[in-house]
Order: C-alpha cells, then structure tokens, then sequence
C-alpha cells in the first residue's frame, strides 16, 4: 500500500513537469469508449470465493474496457455449492453467472484532472467525469462531462466543455484478441462564442469547439499489443468571432484566426504495447491525428477562407499507465511527447505540454 500511495504522489508530481508534449490535440475521437489509452483496468478471480471445475484456457482473459476477468465459457460449470464472487443471493443460476460475473464492474465512475501549455503560453486545466455502464457483456455506454479553466495573456475564462457520449460493441473477446467497435457523439456546450471586456476569443480560450461531431472507431487487441483506429466527422462550424484588429494590439493578434471556424474531419492511427507488472499496467505507443483538410473560417471582408497550412498529421508518443490501489480504485495516467504538429492550428488544439492524472472506482454488481 505504501508503494501504491508513493506512485500516486509520483504521478501528482508530474503537473510541474516542463515537458513538450501535445497529448492527442484531442477533439473528442482518440478517447472515445474502447478507443481511450488509459483502458487498463484489471481484475482477477478471487479464487477464496469462487470455485471453476473446469475453464477453456482460450476463454481466460475477457478483455471488455481493458479489463482482465474471467470468463466462465459453457463449457465451464460452476461449483454448484458456491455463489458467483460477491453475489447477494446464493441461489443464483449458474447461466447468471456466465453472462454477468459479478467480480466484472457494473459502472466504473472516473475523475481526471489534466493540466496544458497552449499557444502564447495559455494554461489550460480541465477537470473531466467520466462514467462507463455495462449494458450487456458485449455493449458498454460511456458519458464524458468537462470542466475547464483557461487562463493567459488575454484574460481567464472558465466554463463547461463539449460532452461526449459513446457505445462500444466488443465483437470479439476470446483468449488473447479483442475486437471492439465504437460509435458516438460529441455535443457542444457553447459556440465557441466566449469574449471577454467585449472582446472576442480565439478558439485556445474556448471551453467548447463549438461543433456537433459524429465519432467512429475500431480496436484490436493482441497479447498486450493495440491497434486503434478512428474517424471524427464535424457537422456544423462554431460562431466564434475572432479575427485580427488593428487597433487591438500586437498581443491580441498573436493567434490563429478563427471566426466561424469550420474544422476539417479527423483521421487517427494508434499503435500500442502495454506490458503488466503485479496488477499494474504501462503502455507505450505511436498516435498520429490526420486533420484530413484545411479548416475554413471567415475572414475580415466576410468571405469563407482556407487556413493555410491547417492540414495535416500530428504524431506524438505516448505513455500511459494503470495502478490498482484496491479491487475498486485505479490510478492512471497519460503523458506525451510530440514529435510532430500541423503549422496552422485555428481549432487551438495545440499543446506545448499536457499530463493527466485520473482515478476510477468500480462498482460490482449484477
């Protein structure tokens, strides 16, 4: 327990990290359901109270939200003399028990706090809730709810993000594979309106992109190693107003124009390795976010304009890791470290450092 508590203060300790990292740029798609990086949460059988006469070697791990469990196959009766792990009622059939082990999380409720440089040195600090729910043993939902806080050179501003709500299919969980499917949405909060002294916000002090967002994605899982891929579709532009004016000042027109902004669909490819150590887990792996286009945005005559140079991949490497403090409470965390960017970021997306720190509780319950 003391290790436990000393990693917790280890990764606390990582807000005052000068590090140069971008994390995702994310708009709502590298984090959506299965997609998420930090999905390393794990349990085992307590083996005091559930007794399995027999188990299918390949049906061992059921990796559902990066949860190690097992999973009792039909091949696999249980000790008809002793409940299911944690079950209320003793009398309890056995195809229960199969369908809804109940040592595997009915909820998991999660709080993370990140902290990131933007451009012109904006600080950006976003308390997230997060809420999975298991809906049946291969349909999980998912609700994210942001809170940020955005100060610099121009002011602070503080307010609700863009919530997201997701469904992630686990086709495939058998042995060591997994293969999940992820739909969603992202909905605004504002439209990337916010001003302040009459002034009008560029898009790096905005709580909410502003946009209604449709979120795809797909995730294979072999042997600890992850292939993600997802698609983030923007339907509508913001009403953001900021553009360049002369008698402003040179600090006020230090960032990228963004009235309107119409941001251009996101492509993502992460590529991971996670590796367990007792009952924590660390990843590493490659993310690239393709901005598939260039964003337009209305310009100081009115017209519709590209932003030049708004296109293109971003690639970071990432880190993340998984700390089972109890059967219930995870400690997680993310760091990254970009080694490339787009030159051209309206949607202020871009971070000159990021790191977050989460915690999740579980809830085992049929």
């Amino acid at each position: 327990m003391k290790k436990r508590i000393a990693v917790f203060f280890l990764l606390t300790g990582i807000f005052q990290l000068k590090i140069k990292a971008q994390g995702c740029s994310d708009a709502g798609i590298c984090t959506a359901g299965a997609l998420q990086l930090t999905s390393f949460s794990f349990q085992t059988l307590p083996k005091d109270v559930v007794t399995i006469s027999t188990i299918d070697e390949e049906d061992v791990e059921l990796k559902i939200l990066g949860i190690d469990s097992v999973v009792v196959s039909e091949k696999a009766p249980i000790n008809p003399n002793i409940s299911s792990a944690g079950a209320s009622n003793p009398s309890e059939t056995n195809e229960q028990a199969k369908l809804y082990p109940s040592f595997f999380p009915k909820h998991i409720y999660g709080f993370s706090t990140s902290y990131g440089v933007g451009d012109r040195k904006t600080i950006i600090i976003t308390n997230q809730f997060e809420f999975f729910s298991r809906i049946s043993s291969k349909l999980y939902a998912q609700i994210k709810i942001p809170y940020a806080f955005i100060s610099g050179k121009l002011g602070s501003v503080n307010g609700l993000g863009d919530v997201t709500a997701s469904l992630s299919y686990f086709a495939v969980n058998k042995g060591n594979s997994a293969l999940s499917f992820v739909i969603g949405t992202k909905v605004p909060t504002n439209r990337s309106n916010k001003s302040l002294n009459g002034n009008p916000l560029p898009m790096i002090y905005q709580t909410s992109l502003g946009s209604n967002d449709v979120l795809l994605g797909a995730k294979y899982t072999y042997k600890g190693w992850e292939v993600s891929a997802g698609y983030q579709h923007v339907v509508t532009e913001n009403r953001n107003n900021y553009l360049h004016v002369i008698n402003q000042g040179i600090e006020y027109n230090k960032y990228f124009e963004s009235k309107d902004l119409k941001r251009t669909d996101d492509a993502i490819l992460r590529v991971a390795k996670t590796i367990k150590i007792k009952t924590s887990y660390f990843g590493v792996g490659l993310l690239s976010i393709h901005h598939l286009a260039e964003d337009k945005i209305t310009n100081a005559l009115g017209k519709r304009e590209s932003v030049k140079n708004s296109s293109g991949m971003t690639l970071n490497l990432n880190v993340s890791g998984n700390v089972a403090v109890t059967k219930q409470i995870d400690l997680q965390f993310i760091l990254a470290n970009r080694i490339q960017t787009r030159e051209a970021r309206p949607d202020g997306l871009g971070r000159s450092a990021v790191a977050i720190v989460g915690i999740n509780y579980k809830v085992y319950r049929k």
